[in-house]
């Protein structure tokens, strides 16, 4: 009989620590289930005027913004100066070290009854500017939209930016200034533009292709009247050969 309660005792002891130790379990799950819904929110509408995307260890990589508060260029995470962003709005992308890397940005609103518009999808060299872009400008009457493919120079854009500020500083209009940002522009701090298709401004559709200064070398061209042609350049810009229809 005792043998029978001792048995009897012990068994209680291991229901009530199976018991205890549900509830224990079942708490942190509460605990964790809780913890997630703090973190985390849905919304049928928001309105903000920037949001900012970071990685978890405290990296930018995504901003959305209006035009007042567009971020400046950043370089490693650190701001490189000021952008005069002519009314833009948009995305912008970063990469794990923080630089800008790319976005889309765009505006359009008219300006004495002028249609004035701006959209931009853009994808950067690695710590540099624009390599590619995809492109639609309006002014009035004249617009142009197309693909730009543009070679950035092997050297991070910041090893130029001393030279470049030197050379801005310099007068308007000067021999000085002009041939200080045409050896910028020859090194390829700027970058050489290797390629365009699209539709330009006097409504002709093109595609030309550039060598690695970026100087034009071939053109395809399709006027507005339906004229066809494929012309070959010198270094100069000049046609050495031209092959046309005449529509």
């Amino acid at each position: 009989m005792e043998t029978d309660i001792v048995s009897l005792r012990n068994e209680v002891r291991r229901l009530r620590s199976l018991l205890f130790g549900t509830i224990a379990l079942f708490g942190l799950a509460l605990l964790g289930t809780a913890g997630y819904m703090r973190n985390s929110a849905s919304f049928n509408e928001i309105t903000v005027h920037r949001i900012n995307v970071v990685d978890n260890d405290g990296v930018l990589r995504m901003v959305l913004a209006n035009k007042e508060d567009f971020p400046p260029p950043l370089e490693d995470g650190k701001p490189s100066g000021t952008r005069d962003n002519h009314g833009l709005a948009g995305i912008l992308f970063y990469n794990d070290r923080g630089d800008e890397s790319g976005g889309i940005v765009l505006k359009g609103r008219r300006i004495a009854g002028v249609p004035v518009a701006q959209s931009m999808l853009n994808f950067d060299d690695f710590a540099s500017n624009e390599a590619v872009q995809l492109i639609y400008s309006r002014n009035g009457g004249n617009r142009s939209e197309g693909l730009m493919v543009t070679q950035q120079a092997n050297a991070p854009i910041a090893t130029f930016r001393p030279a470049i500020r030197a050379a801005l500083k310099l007068p308007n209009g000067s021999t000085a200034r002009a041939a200080a940002l045409a050896k910028l522009r020859n090194q390829g701090a700027f970058g050489h533009l290797r390629m365009f298709t699209g539709l330009t401004e006097d409504g002709r559709s093109v595609l030309y292709l550039a060598d690695a200064k970026g100087r034009p070398r071939l053109a395809f061209v399709v006027t507005s009247s339906g004229r066809a042609k494929i012309e070959f350049l010198d270094k100069d810009g000049k046609a050495v050969k031209d092959i046309s229809t005449h529509g």
